[in-house]
């Protein structure tokens, strides 16, 4: 899996060079596994690569647009892709004298190929890539019933930051048009915000593949197991 990431200048780029045609405007109003099928899948067909792979290979101005990541952005595919743009923007903008790669799965892994990764693979080789990159940031949306507390995926990347926070940062981030409505709903009743976390439930969680959801699984019952999951997740 590689580990690189692209920059604030790449997210800028690809979000408006589209910008006249239709299909672009349509995607961008999508989910990211939209942008996935109609527009990375697409332009890295040829070379079978993934996105990161493509600008390193065709630009030569790729250095500004790629690199070793430095965040881990963990979120759902269902999501908006623009709602996971807008927050990796204000992310980079809020650490104007740092370059920040964002490994955003859509670009830093290679589309083409499925992985089927062990339980093995989960404890191991993801935990250290997570230590490497040294920060996870993680998106929430919506604010009273986050999505990343049930897919398998984010509470696993959750799980692996918080067992390395000596030498890992978790960071969380709503979207511009959920920070209203958390204030709101904080305002009006601060136990909205422990609704939300008595729901989550790792055991019952689920993954875009079968096959990682049952990997996950196996390493959360040979690890911590999913009680403590659950209270450690809830705590932080």
């Amino acid at each position: 899996m590689s580990d690189f990431g692209v920059s604030a200048a790449f997210l800028r780029e690809f979000v408006a060079a589209p910008a006249f045609t239709t299909e672009w405007r349509w995607c961008m109003r999508q989910s990211t596994n939209n942008v996935k099928e109609l527009i990375v899948l697409p332009q890295t067909k040829a070379r079978q690569c993934s996105m990161v792979q493509r600008v390193q290979e065709e630009r030569a101005d790729h250095t500004q647009l790629v690199g070793k990541a430095n965040v881990f952005v963990s979120h759902a595919w269902s999501y908006d892709f623009m709602d996971v743009v807008h927050v990796l923007l204000e992310y980079a903008d809020r650490h104007p004298d740092k370059q920040v790669f964002f490994w955003f799965d859509v670009f830093s892994v290679n589309q083409h190929k499925g992985a089927n990764h062990t339980s093995d693979w989960w404890r191991t080789t993801f935990r250290q890539m997570i230590e490497a990159i040294g920060e996870v940031l993680l998106v929430l949306t919506p604010w009273h019933d986050p999505v990343p507390l049930k897919r398998s995926w984010c509470l696993w990347e959750m799980h692996s930051s918080l067992q390395a926070k000596d030498r890992v940062k978790l960071s969380i981030a709503l979207p511009p048009d959920q920070r209203g409505a958390f204030k709101a709903g904080v305002t009006k009743s601060f136990e909205a915000i422990t609704d939300a976390l008595v729901r989550i439930d790792a055991a019952n969680s689920k993954a875009g593949l079968q096959s990682d959801e049952d990997a996950i699984r196996t390493a959360v019952e040979q690890g911590v197991g999913f009680q403590a999951l659950n209270v450690e997740i809830k705590n932080h």
